[in-house]
């Protein structure tokens, strides 16, 4: 039994034995009247507040001061994400194994940034696709995962341009932002970026007084964020380096993170925050069987979204939110969950982190006192 997510605020989806839909009716449809459980998507990961992702213009294994950045954000239990100009690590391929077997398990991603660092907008849509789609195909073959794009110099305002992106196989790419009320992905209840191929992101730097100067301008920033339940870019350039574009002093970073780890955000790599916003749009359960007897409930359970398990790889943080009737004060799931099989249930809701990636779970509730009678009609 399929059951697609309901909107609004985020998706409920009851889970009640004997409902169905036109297709595929599920057996002992006579038992229950009321919800058994509910499932919900949280908006974000772990039910943070907000999403922030960091971004660094500058590439990563070719200066020692640029990678002790990732160091102080890495320790602080941050994630980073650095630019990949392809054709810049053709003749460095030690630089690539580690990119692959070192950065991106401790936390840093990487996302495509041009097989060339040109103005896209510059060329017609041949070009750029060539551009796009070589950098897509040599991050693939580099094990790098790539999934997240940023222009450079955010020159992607043609439609052509945005176009050749998409269809070279980046999920979404990013560009600049200038008017702050714009820079937040969806704030409250919107749950979908206005445009995948050209997200905002907030420009850091003191070349231009319409860039962020310095942590004063940038705390009011993230506290708006969190105020919004939204997503922010942050696009930094030259972290530390006074003679370089985009220079932002080392010790102004420090306090950004700083706070960014004290408040209530998720700090998601750019693509990782793209997939979950994709996979929990196109979130669905879809439940194979029941069994039910006086003593348990268990159900066999499918969390789906119908994407690419290739590409679409980031857990979903769901709510499951039991009838009171049911007196459920533990839940046992098979197979284990990051290790757990047994769930204590506090405010008849459990959480777990799951891929929405087809696997069948069976979700047995054991069934206290009275509770047969107070759900069964």
């Amino acid at each position: 039994m399929k059951i697609p997510w309901i909107y609004p605020i985020f998706p409920v989806i009851m889970v009640i034995a004997g409902c169905s839909d036109n297709n595929n009716p599920v057996t002992h449809e006579n038992y229950f009247e009321k919800p058994v459980f509910e499932v919900s998507v949280l908006k974000w990961y772990k039910g943070k507040t907000a999403a922030v992702s960091i971004n660094y213009d500058s590439p990563w294994g070719r200066n020692k001061d640029v990678d002790s950045i990732d160091d102080e954000v890495l320790s602080r239990g941050l994630r980073m994400d650095h630019e990949l100009v392809t054709s810049s690590y053709e003749k460095y391929p030690e630089i690539v194994a580690r990119m692959r077997d070192e950065a991106i398990p401790r936390g840093t991603h990487f996302y495509g940034h041009g097989h060339t660092h040109v103005l896209h907008d510059d060329y017609d849509y041949e070009f750029c696709y060539t551009s796009f789609k070589t950098c897509y195909d040599l991050m693939k073959e580099w094990g790098l995962h790539p999934r997240a794009y940023a222009y450079p110099g955010s020159s992607a305002y043609k439609v052509t341009t945005q176009l050749a992106n998409k269809q070279a196989g980046f999920i979404c790419a990013r560009g600049a932002e200038l008017d702050r009320n714009l820079i937040y992905i969806c704030p409250d209840d919107v749950r979908e970026p206005t445009n995948w191929q050209y997200l905002p992101s907030l420009v850091v730097g003191q070349n231009y007084s319409y860039y962020v100067q310095n942590h004063d301008e940038m705390g009011p920033l993230l506290m708006t964020c969190l105020d919004k339940k939204a997503w922010l870019i942050i696009m930094y350039h030259a972290l530390g380096f006074p003679d370089s574009w985009g220079y932002y002093p080392r010790e102004e970073f420090i306090k950004d993170i700083d706070l960014i780890a004290a408040s209530d955000f998720w700090s998601g790599n750019t693509d990782m925050v793209a997939c979950y916003i994709q996979e929990r749009n196109a979130f669905y359960v879809d439940i194979d069987d029941v069994d039910v007897s006086k003593s348990i409930l268990t159900y066999k359970v499918k969390f789906c979204d119908g994407l690419d398990n290739g590409i679409y790889d980031q857990p979903l943080t769901l709510e499951l939110t039991f009838d009171h009737g049911v007196q459920a004060e533990t839940v046992h799931i098979e197979p284990a969950i990051e290790g757990v099989t047994d769930f204590t249930v506090a405010d008849n809701k459990i959480r777990i982190d799951v891929l929405p990636n087809e696997k069948p779970y069976f979700i047995s509730i054991p069934l206290r006192g009275d509770a047969w009678t107070a759900i069964k009609k």
